[in-house]
């Protein structure tokens, strides 16, 4: 359900109030139907203990531990690319880009003062990936 009709969302915007860029990152579900969000959620949240809430255009997984487990209990189907909707990600698969958010979760970093600081941060984080992935 979530690899056809959901998608990871990892993007950079400017804190207002901090004066910081710092990462949009989410996980989510479109869907425009009232009932079958609030059935999505309720079973997030029976089944895995996730808190989800109910948007406009669908379910989403904002904080920090519900997108940790939503990694380890759920993910999406192996193989599953980024659409071309997406200029930064195309190509990738929701799985890599989740556990690339799930990455920088764990590390704490959150705000920077520079738009290249971030994208450099970002980079420095995927060729990490990259070189492991090819040697393991």
């Amino acid at each position: 359900m979530f690899s056809a009709d959901g998608a990871v969302i990892l993007g950079i915007r400017w804190h207002k109030f901090k004066k910081k860029w710092c990462f949009v990152r989410r996980v989510e579900f479109s869907s425009k139907n009232e009932y079958l969000k609030r059935e999505i959620k309720h079973l997030l949240e029976k089944k895995f203990n996730i808190k989800a809430n109910c948007w406009k255009r669908g379910v989403v997984i904002e904080k920090k531990d519900e997108i940790l487990k939503f990694q380890k209990e759920i993910r999406f189907v192996p193989g599953v690319k980024i659409s071309k909707k997406s200029k930064r990600w195309e190509g990738f698969t929701k799985n890599q880009i989740l556990d690339l958010v799930c990455k920088i979760l764990k590390n704490k970093k959150s705000y920077f003062s520079t738009r290249i600081e971030i994208e450099n941060y970002l980079k420095s984080l995927l060729v990490v990936d990259r070189v492991q992935g090819s040697t393991g």
